[in-house]
């Protein structure tokens, strides 16, 4: 018996001096949503731009974007642009941007939307 409560204390010290440092993080719910999100035209693409004041507390950016159907990136939280090569002519072009944090809560959808006619 005494053995028996020797190697239990031995292991109840040993596991609890072998706890690591454990970090705790406040969950963020409300991520602010993109601002200035706007688009420019050329001959054979468009090049999309927008601006982000909380960039250090993301970790990505998901652009959604149609014609033919809801396409999807996923674009580094380094990022402030993105091209699209080559884009249909005569069509209207939907872009949907949000940000994702690091606990993959994700801000409101800016929504930007241009015509290639």
């Amino acid at each position: 018996m005494k053995r028996f409560l020797f190697l239990s204390s031995f292991l109840i010290i040993l596991f609890s001096c072998n706890k690591k440092d454990e970090k705790s993080y406040v969950d963020q719910a409300s991520v602010p949503a993109v601002t200035n999100f706007e688009g420019t035209r050329n001959n054979s693409g468009i090049h999309l731009s927008w601006s982000y004041a909380y960039s250090g507390s993301i970790n990505y950016f998901i652009l959604y974007y149609s014609p033919g159907g809801e396409e999807t990136d996923t674009i580094s939280a380094y990022e402030s642009q993105y091209s699209i090569y080559p884009v249909q002519g005569d069509t209207n072009y939907s872009f949907h941007l949000k940000a994702v944090d690091k606990y993959e809560n994700a801000s409101q959808r800016a929504v930007l939307r241009m015509s290639t006619y």
